[in-house]
């Protein structure tokens, strides 16, 4: 008998890589989710000057490569274009590198946060720059959970069911991401169709919806062991 009878994986990737090892086993892809009680729509105002935000634990190396990435390929091409845009980042623990960031003109990083939603609601544009890693980004569900447009690259919205231009832009080179974000937020009519899809794409990751399938899981390996 294996030692696992079933495994949750987060997305299709996920579970294309256990099949290879485990093809007998029983596998059900359950995306990360969002509570949407917690994380909802805010009647804030966005702060002016517009702010970009990042937000992860900061002292995972994928998010440390994303914002060292950001900032050498990617933000001179936003600055040049609007001197006046601010970035924060926001995460747990950033190493001296990263801390060392906030001495750059308009340019903040916080550590650790007690409530991240203050700043999901008065950002302009969630941007995730990652270029490593796997698995599914829960900031970003949050982010569109808030109603707040998001620029990725392919490998930061990797496991979500999103579509470039639609919920999300997705730009894998600096010149496309510089201009993702350049674009929303000279267009106000791109920012608010981001959002208003975006807070619609993030009720598929409902965690109330997402629990139905893994209690199904769970009863279905209690019969199959019964028998």
């Amino acid at each position: 008998m294996p030692i696992y009878q079933a495994c949750v994986v987060c997305s299709n990737a996920d579970a294309a890589f256990v099949r290879r090892d485990a093809p007998e086993l029983i596998l059900r892809v359950i995306p990360n989710g969002v509570d949407l009680d917690h994380f909802r729509l805010s009647s804030l105002p966005r702060r002016d000057p517009p702010v970009l935000l990042f937000v992860g634990t900061m002292h995972y190396y994928p998010n440390i490569d994303a914002v060292r990435y950001f900032f050498a390929e990617i933000y001179p091409l936003i600055r040049q274009a609007r001197p006046d845009v601010r970035v924060q980042i926001v995460g747990h623990r950033p190493p001296p590198e990263i801390q060392r960031l906030a001495e750059l003109p308009g340019v903040e990083v916080t550590g650790s946060v007690p409530d991240v939603r203050a700043y999901y609601e008065q950002a302009a544009v969630f941007i995730v720059p990652l270029r490593l890693g796997g698995g599914t980004r829960l900031k970003i569900v949050e982010a569109m959970a808030m109603g707040l447009p998001v620029v990725s690259t392919s490998v930061g919205a990797e496991g979500l069911d999103v579509r470039s231009g639609e919920n999300i832009v997705i730009a894998d080179d600096p010149r496309s991401f510089a201009d993702g974000v350049l674009r929303i937020l000279s267009d106000p009519a791109m920012w608010q169709r981001l959002s208003e899809e975006g807070r619609r794409l993030a009720r598929r990751y409902d965690w109330r919806e997402l629990t139905e399938p893994f209690i199904a899981l769970v009863e279905q390996v209690i019969q199959e062991r019964s028998r």
